[in-house]
């Protein structure tokens, strides 16, 4: 194990940090092959008046006769302003006979250091893509972004900026694959990378001093490709509106250009480390015509060591050959019409560049010196942290795009509470179909449940899909946090550590004859176990390792149950009485408990006592209370299955599964039944300023780190909160953003559930009567 120095993203991923010389070797663009460096540097020591040389007689650059931070005491705008005719004589001298610059360079003229910036502040320099159309968006122009500060020790400000900068094109431009940056403190200046999988730094260097390492920096970026600057040349973009040409070429060798038409999900572009998908809908152009119907069109950044999406549903399509394992299969998933990598260079994939070790980089010759010479060991140590490295090195991604032939919405969109629950009880009809074929879903949640033309749910991204028997798939700590089972996000058997527990004793509470009924599959299931070998339905465990299975996918689809009753609001509790208003309090209590905080989201779900969830229950508007009942019985039965699968020690025994899908699927067809009798459920409004759901970062299992308590490495979503394990979860609480709600229809006003609505629309009504 080596260790290395490296700074931290304002999301708290690792940065890399390199030496100038692999920053240059690996991630920057490759210098044109007639242009000299040292050369370079002796035309800026002549070339202009002896008063106006690029670089002076006191070897410093032109403008900088002293340092930024002997200049002004405080932050100055114009500190830096000679940084762009720095750039331009850099290029000038450099230029090529016969080539244009690609680039040119910008400072802000009206920056905004850190307290000051907001959403739609630009970077404090830029590089600008001259062959971008001005029509386009300043961040769709942006090649290369810098951040200044004069304070010699502000460079966590710096980065924080940076990142946001970067972040930005990486979001506004879906044609970007990856951007570079830079940045400046006092005399200090760093080199950026960053793309889906890292973010990498140079060490600092003297950029008024070491002129070399200045003029490679500027000359191998203005003479770039675009496509050498990050720019994806499989996507054109159309001036008319956001419309973009997408090819899509299959692994044979099939290339299709696809129309976007509408942007149906580009939330997780935002984030920086990750998948970054975005999705379209699309349709075909066959000789500049619009052809067939429109498609689902998907492009995002995998794991290049795993299979493909559009491959692993092939090998579970391919799972039973009978014509009713078809038939169930097509209506239950999406149909897949093209998939495959992007190529952009020699129709190579296009992939995140793989940064060595620091280890693996001495042995190459790349050291990395501790800290700059003219830093401050004290204020280095505090910026520049030892870090060990590990077998969690950032991950490369492969660029991916897959086309579905069907057009749907996802569940988190659905308007009808009745709905949610009849979509609930199909999406667990194709986890019955993934269960009875020894597959595992592994990422159900509300984005992954979607909804056809015909009203029918489909499960989707079968992207971590797995079949169980197969020991080359690596086993991932992967899901939605919001929606991720107990035992997946704390990587151990929890149910089987309970000691003294009866199954009877959880029945007690039950009261429905019919819902005994369903339990007494498991009840007969507690008989004689399969041996391990015994296909699919047992599972054999290491006396310390972890595997997932299909009751962890069907405790996903609980917690989206749950969330979609949680998180519903009643009639405008301005107005509500104190004891309404205290409830309700209870309630956003509740919700951020169940799934912003792990370790009140474990206890319920293991809670043998039959308490904690049935208390909480308690806070729901009594129209949703019935519901809140329901699911508890839920809980009970997957906690009760769970403690029969975990029985033995060295083995997970699936017996007690058969049943149990179709028990769950009845449940929540019978509460969307019963839904349906109450016109006060009628509307579902879905939340309208909802932060993004986060994925756990996945991990491949290993021995050591199973001794841990089970712990992973959180993911690296910029947008997410962690829990009190490290593990993140997307922030559901009412100070970042409204809750779903529920919106009734008129009924009559002695039913205890009558006149809910919105709050926002209780508001308006409020101020209406004041004027």
């Amino acid at each position: 194990m080596a260790a290395h120095l490296g700074l931290t993203t304002p999301g708290g991923q690792s940065v890399t940090m390199v030496s100038i010389k692999y920053f240059f070797d690996t991630l920057l663009p490759p210098l044109h092959p007639a242009m000299d460096i040292r050369r370079t540097v002796n035309k800026l020591k002549r070339m202009g008046t002896k008063s106006r040389r690029p670089i002076t007689k006191h070897n410093r650059w032109w403008g900088f006769n002293i340092d930024p931070v002997e200049r002004t005491a405080v932050i100055d705008a114009t500190s830096f302003k000679h940084m762009a005719d720095v750039a331009r004589d850099i290029v000038r001298a450099g230029a090529v006979h016969g080539q244009e610059p690609s680039l040119s360079f910008h400072n802000n003229p009206q920056p905004m250091f850190y307290r000051g910036r907001d959403d739609v502040s630009l970077p404090d320099a830029y590089l600008v893509l001259t062959s971008v159309p001005e029509t386009r968006s300043t961040w769709e122009q942006i090649a290369v972004s810098g951040e200044y500060d004069v304070g010699r020790w502000h460079e966590k400000e710096n980065v924080v900026k940076l990142f946001e900068s970067m972040r930005k094109i990486m979001r506004e431009d879906p044609c970007r694959r990856f951007t570079f940056g830079f940045t400046i403190e006092n005399t200090e200046m760093k080199l950026w990378y960053c793309d889906r999988s890292q973010t990498v730094a140079s060490q600092p260097f003297n950029f008024i001093t070491d002129h070399e390492t200045l003029v490679h920096f500027f000359l191998s970026l203005a003479y770039a490709s675009p496509v050498q600057l990050g720019w994806d040349p499989t996507i054109v973009t159309q001036e008319h509106g956001l419309q973009y040409r997408i090819t899509v070429r299959s692994a044979d060798g099939t290339e299709n250009v696809y129309r976007t038409l509408e942007v149906l999900s580009d939330s997780s572009a935002s984030v920086m480390h990750g998948p970054g998908t975005r999705v379209w809908k699309a349709v075909k152009v066959v000789d500049e015509q619009d052809h067939g119907d429109p498609v689902v069109l998907k492009d995002c950044w995998a794991s290049s060591n795993r299979q493909r999406e559009g491959t692993i549903h092939e090998r579970f399509r391919d799972a039973d050959s009978s014509d009713a394992f078809k038939e169930a299969f097509e209506n239950s998933f999406l149909t897949v019409e093209q998939h495959g990598d992007v190529t952009v260079n020699s129709q190579q994939p296009d992939r995140t560049p793989i940064v060595l070790s620091p280890k693996e980089m001495e042995s190459k010759g790349y050291k990395i010196p501790p800290v700059s010479a003219a830093s401050n060991p004290f204020m280095a140590s505090i910026l520049w942290k030892e870090k060990p490295y590990t077998n969690s090195w950032p991950e490369r991604k492969v660029h991916y795009r897959i086309v579905f032939k069907e057009i749907c919405k996802s569940i988190k969109h659905i308007t009808s509470l009745q709905e949610v629950f009849r979509a609930l009880s199909e999406a667990c009809s194709a986890l019955k179909l993934m269960y009875q074929t020894g597959w595992v879903h592994r990422d159900v949640s509300t984005g992954n449940i979607l909804i056809d033309s015909h009203g029918k749910a489909r499960l989707s991204d079968l992207e971590f899909a797995k079949d169980t028997n197969d020991q080359s798939d690596p086993e991932l700590c992967v899901g939605t946090a919001n929606f991720v089972a107990a035992e997946v996000q704390s990587q151990d058997y929890e149910f089987r550590l309970g000691t003294g527990f009866s199954p009877l004793s959880e029945f007690r509470r039950l009261t429905s004859d019919e819902f005994r009924k369903l339990l007494s599959n498991l009840e007969s299931a507690t008989g004689p176990y399969p041996s391990d070998s015994s296909s699919h339905r047992a599972i054999p465990q290491p006396p310390f390792s972890f595997r997932y299975n299909p009751l962890h996918d069907l405790e996903s689809l609980w917690w989206i149950a749950v969330y979609f009753i949680f998180t519903t609001e009643v009639k405008n509790y301005a107005n509500m009485d104190e004891k309404g208003k205290a409830r309700q309090r209870r309630l956003d209590e509740h919700v951020l408990n169940l799934f912003c905080n792990f370790t009140h989201r474990k206890l319920d779900m293991i809670d043998s006592g039959n308490e904690r969830f049935s208390t909480r229950c308690r806070c729901l508007h009594p129209s949703i209370r019935p519901i809140g009942e329901d699911l508890e019985r839920a809980r009970i039965l997957l906690a009760t299955t769970y403690r029969q699968c975990e029985k033995k020690y060295r083995t997970i025994t699936l017996e007690p599964l058969e049943g149990l899908h179709d028990n769950i699927q009845k449940l929540f067809l019978s509460i969307s039944q019963e839904i349906g009798k109450l016109p006060i459920l009628a509307h579902v409004l879905p939340a309208t300023n909802s932060r993004p759901e986060c994925r756990l970062t996945p991990v491949q299992w290993s021995s050591s780190s199973s001794n841990n308590g089970g712990k992973r490495s959180r993911s690296d979503s910029t947008d997410e909160d962690t829990s009190d394990n490290g593990f993140p979860v997307a922030s559901t609480s009412p100070k970042n953003g409204k809750r779903a709600r529920i919106e009734c229809e008129q009924v009559e006003s002695d039913l205890p559930w009558a006149g809910m609505q919105t709050r926002s629309k209780a508001r308006v009504q409020t101020n209406n009567g004041r004027q």
